[in-house]
């Protein structure tokens, strides 16, 4: 007897077939409301939004369809739409990768990471808090996979010290509750540690990319000077619930001694020429791209200095960068910090990514298309301000779950934009907040890749991560917004 077998429907398959329909209806529906490279255009992003949200082709693939697309359906013509993929903002995403591909090459951030946690502590709402503020640290810096990747048999290793040698095979409920508690806090730092620099999270320097792209500058310096406090409260919050709920089975007086984490922190050896070279080149760029737009007006110091006038971030990037490949790692063999095999390996994809989205920005604003979009979405700027931004950033909270962060970041900010340029008070107020939001999913694996992480290990329990992703998806909900009306004159000022 003949059988048929039924497979489920994936929805890369759907999209593929949905985001050609999809948008060929938005290019129908809109003959009579907007000229007609706005309807190319309007077309062209609900394809590329479909295909985003379904991973119909791989994200950076469809990234590239602006390069396809618009020249040839006279949207823009090619230069326009492959200006952003050469935008300042890609050099400096570009240079913190190589940044990050040199830390964690000479083993500084492993390094980092034990010193910190040494600093707080051996109990176990110490030790978890040490892993995150570490994980937080790396994150702002370093992709927030690698930071967790790294982190994670740090946190195995001080979960298992926390029960002497004759207990360590225990699987009770008190070591299972210590293991989760850790390994979620790793996540969740991770995710919140991304919002605190441009580099940190690719929503952020799409953020700086689209701004500039309209004249509106983002500093390194001004972005950390708003965002660090929110990652500090942030992640304090976080401490405080999973050491409220996670660790509450856990005995007070179970505690790792000063002398065995010493010990770990010895077992690495001495600073190596390597990572006292990547240190320094780190510590440099840091400190310029923070203090760059005080100096930048320092009159006395530019007089005799012009040049400083002319710094930017994305040039202070490669400066770092290309020292990465000219000074010597080993004084002994003379190879260098950072080389092109090592390089070649950095995440492309991310880059291609960002400039397709800031792409398909350009593009619906130089056909009129996100002006016609905020007129018809200018109905909820009724809403009270504090409330108006809530609700925005609970909804990109709640969506970037299931939706690529990066993707839900370049679909909404030209349409905020235009709806923003229907206020009064800029489009800074709304754009913020939603980018921030775009890296806060917390509820589920599929949401950011260190929420994976975690759940692969088999430890994490869907329920649990669901439970108290829940609560920080709140949170961040009246967080955002909240320090927004705190301390957004400093980003739109």
């Amino acid at each position: 007897m003949n059988t048929i077998s039924f497979t489920a429907v994936e929805p890369k398959n759907v999209g593929r077939i949905l985001g050609p329909i999809l948008a060929l209806g938005v290019y129908v529906l809109t003959a009579n409301v907007l000229p007609e490279s706005a309807r190319f255009a309007a077309a062209s992003g609900t394809l590329m939004v479909v295909f985003w949200i379904t991973e119909a082709i791989p994200l950076p693939a469809t990234a590239l369809l602006p390069l396809v697309l618009f020249p040839t359906f006279g949207v823009v013509d090619v230069h326009q739409a492959a200006a952003p993929f050469a935008k300042p903002v890609i050099f400096l995403f570009l240079g913190g990768f190589m940044l990050a591909s040199a830390v964690e090459g000479c083993g500084l951030h492993r390094r980092v990471a034990m010193a910190v946690v040494r600093l707080f502590g051996g109990k176990p709402g110490q030790l978890l808090a040490g892993c995150m503020v570490a994980t937080a640290f790396l994150s702002m810096w370093i992709s927030n996979t690698a930071a967790t990747v790294m982190m994670l048999p740090i946190a195995t290793s001080l979960t298992s010290m926390l029960w002497s040698e004759e207990s360590k095979q225990d699987s009770s409920g008190e070591r299972r509750g210590v293991e989760l508690c850790f390994l979620l806090g790793i996540a969740y730092a991770a995710n919140i540690g991304g919002l605190g620099t441009i580099v940190g999270t690719p929503p952020n320097a799409l953020l700086a990319g689209f701004l500039q792209e309209r004249g509106i500058s983002l500093g390194f310096g001004r972005w950390m000077l708003f965002a660090i406090p929110l990652v500090i409260l942030f992640l304090g919050l976080c401490w405080l619930m999973l050491n409220r709920f996670a660790l509450k089975t856990v005995s007070q007086g179970r505690a790792v001694s000063l002398a065995t984490l010493d010990k770990q922190y010895r077992q690495l050896g001495p600073m190596t020429h390597a990572q006292w070279t990547v240190l320094t080149v780190f510590s440099v760029a840091v400190a310029l791209w923070v203090f760059r737009e005080p100096l930048n007006h320092w009159e006395w110091l530019v007089g005799y200095c012009p040049w400083i006038a002319r710094l930017n971030d994305a040039s202070i990037a490669m400066a770092a960068a290309v020292a990465l490949f000219l000074l010597p790692g080993n004084q002994v063999t003379g190879e260098r910090v950072l080389d092109w095999e090592s390089a070649s390996e950095l995440p492309w994809g991310v880059l291609i990514l960002i400039g397709g989205g800031m792409s398909l920005g350009s593009a619906m604003g130089a056909t009129g298309l996100t002006a016609v979009m905020g007129s018809r979405l200018e109905v909820i700027l009724t809403l009270p301000p504090v409330l108006l931004v809530v609700v925005l950033t609970g909804l990109v909270i709640f969506l970037t779950e299931i939706i690529s962060n990066t993707a839900i970041t370049a679909a909404i900010l030209p349409v905020l934009f235009g709806l923003a340029a229907t206020g009064s008070d800029g489009p800074l107020p709304l754009l913020v907040p939603a980018t921030l939001a775009a890296s806060c999913a917390f509820m589920l694996p599929i949401g950011t890749p260190p929420n994976a992480v975690v759940f692969g290990t088999g430890r994490v329990p869907m329920h649990s991560m669901m439970r108290y992703g829940l609560g920080l998806n709140l949170i961040g909900t009246i967080l955002i917004p909240g320090l927004m009306y705190l301390l957004g004159w400093i980003v739109v000022s």
